[in-house]
C-alpha cells in the first residue's frame, strides 16, 4: 500500500466516523486533492468558490 493509499483509506475512514457536516466537508475536499482533482474541479463538486479551498490544499 502506497503512502497515498495509505493517507485516502485514513480520510474515508475518517469521512465514516465524523458526525459534523462541515469535517465532512473538509475531510471531501482533501480526499479530492488527494486524488489529483484541481482546485476548480474540487470547488464545483463541493460548490464553493476555488479560493476557498487554495489554503486548505496545501499539504
Amino acid at each position: 500500500m502506497t503512502t497515498c493509499s495509505a493517507e485516502i483509506k485514513l480520510i474515508e475512514d475518517a469521512m465514516r466516523n465524523t458526525r459534523s457536516t462541515r469535517m465532512l466537508v473538509r475531510y471531501q475536499v482533501i480526499l479530492l486533492h488527494l486524488k489529483g482533482y484541481y482546485n476548480i474541479q474540487i470547488a464545483d463538486i463541493v460548490d464553493k468558490c476555488e479560493h476557498s479551498w487554495q489554503i486548505r490544499n496545501r499539504l
